[in-house]
């Protein structure tokens, strides 16, 4: 069955569709900057994308990432005292590769901006633009969401 992500900009809702069929709904958290495709713009790209990578499968809750590694860590709050500005990746990362021209080539290609929708802090809010260009989740929506996909699900990123 065909599946797609709707992220809904004004609403910062993230919708999961197989067919016709809605599955599940999560509050996410996009760029605080908005929309944009730029690479350096620190905005969420819109339009069409699709999933291209699943990484941080079985990982824990709290475990954190950088390059889409594990760090052999998990998340806790003492951490943020010493990194007040890392834009914290946990859980799991779905990597996202646009599929329009406008999000495709460089300078404006999601796939190497490293665009994802991943795991968040539990800190961190939730329907409220705070992200430096990804799509944030709570860490138990992003691996239940992770669950769900595979890798080529369409992901429709709305303003």
């Amino acid at each position: 069955m065909d599946q797609l992500i709707q992220v809904h900009i004004e609403d910062q809702l993230l919708s999961f569709y197989c067919g016709d069929r809605l599955i599940a709904s999560y509050p996410i958290s996009t760029a605080k900057a908005g929309l944009g495709e730029r690479e350096g713009s620190w905005k969420t790209p819109g339009g069409r994308h699709v999933i291209q990578q699943k990484c941080g499968s079985g990982l824990p809750l709290l475990g954190v990432l950088k390059g889409r590694k594990y760090q052999g860590y998990d998340w806790a709050p003492q951490l943020v005292q010493n990194q007040l500005e890392q834009d914290w990746i946990i859980a799991r990362v779905l990597w996202l590769s646009g599929i329009e021209p406008s999000n495709r080539a460089y300078p404006y290609s999601s796939y190497h901006r490293y665009i994802y929708i991943h795991g968040t802090p539990p800190d961190q809010k939730m329907r409220e633009l705070e992200s430096k260009g990804c799509i944030r989740m709570r860490a138990t929506d992003i691996v239940a969401l992770f669950e769900m996909v595979r890798e080529g699900c369409l992901v429709d990123i709305l303003p």
